[in-house]
């Protein structure tokens, strides 16, 4: 089972730096929206599962930040010969900071609406016996202290179904 959460990490983290992922959908929707869009850079883009007070207290954090994991494995054997058949829970945080509500605010939810964007536009098969039917949940946090003065953090959760 660790070698599926592995894998279906290593499958979101490609679709999420390629080249037409995130940078093109945040750069059209802060167009669209008329604001200055947030840099989000591959190496602010980490396949970690920590909470926002951990990842600072390491070193020093560019934000905007995201963090991809694996929460949850389920073989449920829906295909009784295959080694496995299940989902794969994949959990993706976007965590913005500044100096302002507000301004964290917006930027959280331009980032998290170039996410759900992004999903949508990679429906379908991921390779390797992964593949993304398009459902997810977005959960927006309230802003805490923290980071350079605010840290809001926008949440999106979807499943891969995975057969093996």
């Amino acid at each position: 089972m660790s070698r599926i959460s592995s894998v279906a990490v290593r499958k979101a983290m490609e679709m999420l730096c390629s080249e037409e992922s995130l940078g093109p959908a945040i750069l059209r929707l802060a167009a669209d929206a008329g604001v200055e869009p947030p840099r989000l850079e591959v190496g602010q883009i980490q396949a970690v599962n920590a909470g926002v007070e951990l990842v600072e207290r390491q070193g020093p954090v560019r934000y905007p930040y995201v963090q991809v994991c694996c929460e949850r494995v389920v073989n449920s054997m829906r295909e009784k010969f295959r080694k496995f058949s299940g989902t794969a829970r994949i959990g993706v945080e976007i965590r913005c900071s500044g100096e302002r509500v507000g301004a964290v605010e917006e930027e959280s939810r331009l980032l998290a609406d170039a996410l759900t964007e992004v999903l949508e536009n990679n429906r379908g098969d991921w390779g390797d016996g992964f593949s993304y039917a398009g459902g997810y949940e977005l959960t927006h946090h309230a802003a805490r202290a923290g980071g350079k003065n605010v840290v809001q953090v926008a949440r999106v959760v979807f499943e891969l179904d995975v057969r093996v």
